[in-house]
């Protein structure tokens, strides 16, 4: 498996990854986080990933797509064993620095 197949000039570091989660940077959750994708859910709509542990593209069991807030009427969390992130929570807002 090809871990940098994310990775952009833009990213200017490739991604972590645990198992099949990739492990998203401060600067790269920023970057999504503004375009109003509040994170990533699965096709069946059983499970949901926030925008730090961005799921694996069409991984064996499940596929995930980037979901808004408006897309989630219930709200949900992060189903990463170390997570539990309430998806609709704001994101801290990176400073100029990290950018």
């Amino acid at each position: 498996m090809d871990n940098t197949a994310s990775f952009t000039p833009q990213n200017e570091e490739p991604p972590a990854w645990s198992g099949a989660t990739e492990l998203a940077s401060d600067r790269e959750i920023a970057r999504v986080a503004a375009t109003g994708i509040v994170g990533y859910r699965q096709d069946q709509g059983r499970l949901l990933h926030c925008l730090a542990h961005k799921p694996a593209p069409a991984s064996r069991w499940a596929d995930f797509h980037e979901v808004g807030a408006d897309d989630l009427d219930d709200g949900g969390f992060c189903v990463h064993p170390r997570c539990g992130r309430d998806l609709l929570a704001a994101w801290p807002v990176a400073s100029e620095e990290s950018m």
